[in-house]
């Protein structure tokens, strides 16, 4: 990562069409405090391509994305394990998407899980060229002990001149869990990172944004941020050991399976971060009720004493637009966009007066 840049802050993103756009937006202050974890979605082969076509074909729309994102300007992060379940060809995939934008001078970062460290040997590594790697540890399918024998067998298989190793220590689904009891379990997995003394940073990530908004009543509802208090209380044990924070924005982690958008009905609805909960104003489902109604909810919102105003972000901006007589409604994707825009902006922030900078 660029030096001058201080990374405080790790975005887990599913690189929807309004997660792009959002992080396309972020202004430049902001940007140099976060590296967005980019997750790529399932690999899909049409017709008569090939496996390495489509890799290519799809390594070079993310080149365009990542273009007009600053991507030579800003790290971020690379995560294929789900572009391409097949785990013995992981670690060779996550380089072959990677290596295009290294050689078109982004700073792209691979992220790798410990299941893909016996891939990775000696002159076999195609990692080789990239000196700043993830190692993302899923809390649930690893126990805190075994922590230090992956980090270091990682450390031992990717060293390098200048090689920076990067954890992410993910919680995952943090949904209705206690901040405590959830920052008291993450305790023994970050002492376990820092006790190896190879951790060039060490990020705390998990998500807690409902899977859906079934059974969420309609109005204002107040959904406590859970993976930001558990940080927060985190933090205090570790002063002396800066430990970043890493969240899915406004999206639950877990995957959403195919679905038929003829047979949904998604309602109306505005994801709103505040300091320590999002506020959701939510409305009737769009197929029966319209678009429209998100007008009305963005009249509430900037109505609201929590609305941060205009100029805030450019998802506020939106809100506040989208808010006036005889504007349009957007989209789904439009909406997520903005909401991704306000939160990234806000949480980024938030962590830079917690660090002081």
């Amino acid at each position: 990562m660029n030096n001058q840049n201080q990374f405080l802050y790790m975005p887990i993103l599913k690189w929807k069409q309004g997660e792009q756009g959002a992080l396309i937006k972020v202004d430049d202050h902001d940007r140099k405090h976060l590296v967005p974890l980019i997750e790529l979605q399932p690999m899909v082969i049409r017709g008569s391509s090939t496996r390495a076509e489509v890799i290519k074909a799809d390594a070079t729309k993310l080149l365009k994305i990542l273009t007009q994102m600053k991507g030579q300007a800003y790290p971020v992060a690379i995560d294929a394990s789900s572009y391409i379940q097949d785990p013995s060809k992981q670690v060779q995939t996550v380089s072959n998407v990677c290596t295009p934008l290294y050689q078109n001078g982004f700073q792209v970062i691979p992220v790798i899980y410990p299941s893909m460290l016996p891939l990775i040997s000696g002159k076999s590594d195609p990692l080789s060229k990239f000196n700043d790697i993830i190692l993302r540890i899923k809390t649930p399918m690893y126990l805190h002990s075994q922590v230090n024998e992956i980090i270091s067998n990682a450390y031992r298989l990717l060293h390098r001149k200048s090689f920076k190793l990067h954890v992410l220590i993910d919680l995952g689904s943090v949904v209705d869990a206690d901040p405590s009891s959830l920052s008291i379990n993450a305790f023994p997995y970050i002492d376990e990172a820092i006790a190896t003394n190879k951790a060039s940073t060490i990020t705390l990530a998990g998500g807690s944004f409902p899977f859906n908004l079934t059974g969420i009543p309609k109005g204002a509802t107040l959904l406590p941020r859970i993976e930001w208090l558990t940080w927060l209380k985190t933090i205090k044990k570790f002063r002396d050991h800066h430990v970043y924070f890493g969240d899915y924005s406004v999206t639950n982690p877990e995957i959403l399976g195919d679905i038929d958008p003829t047979k949904i009905n998604p309602s109306a609805a505005i994801r709103y971060a505040l300091n320590d909960d999002w506020m959701l104003l939510k409305a009737g489902g769009t197929r029966t009720s319209g678009f429209n109604q998100y007008n009305q909810l963005c009249q509430l919102l900037i109505s609201d004493p929590d609305y941060s105003g205009q100029g805030f972000s450019f998802g506020d901006d939106r809100y506040y637009y989208h808010a006036q007589a005889g504007s349009p409604t957007g989209n789904l994707s439009t909406w997520r966009r903005d909401a991704t825009s306000h939160h990234l902006a806000l949480t980024v922030r938030n962590c830079a007066t917690l660090f002081g900078i």
